[in-house]
């Protein structure tokens, strides 16, 4: 796997690139009860759904896309994390 892309440090918290070697966690956090109750939406998103959409969010300039990381820790990894 490779290596966060820090975008914009902080001392609490920092954004970071998405990474397609993180897709997986992306789509399990994604398909949380909690997080498509927050999206307002009533249904799991496939795994080939997702990942035929990852190549066109990237290329969406008015969509801008970040990870979340906080003392260097994805917060995906994070304890208590869905999944």
């Amino acid at each position: 796997m490779s290596s966060t892309h820090i975008l914009l440090p902080g001392e609490r918290v920092s954004l970071a690139m998405t990474n397609r070697d993180h897709l997986p966690d992306y789509h399990r956090w994604e398909n949380d009860s909690a997080t498509i109750l927050g999206y307002g939406t009533q249904v799991t998103q496939s795994w080939e759904v997702r990942a035929g959409g990852w190549e066109g969010q990237g290329r969406n300039r008015d969509y801008a896309q970040f990870e979340v990381v906080t003392n260097g820790v994805r917060h995906l990894d994070r304890p208590g994390s869905p999944g």
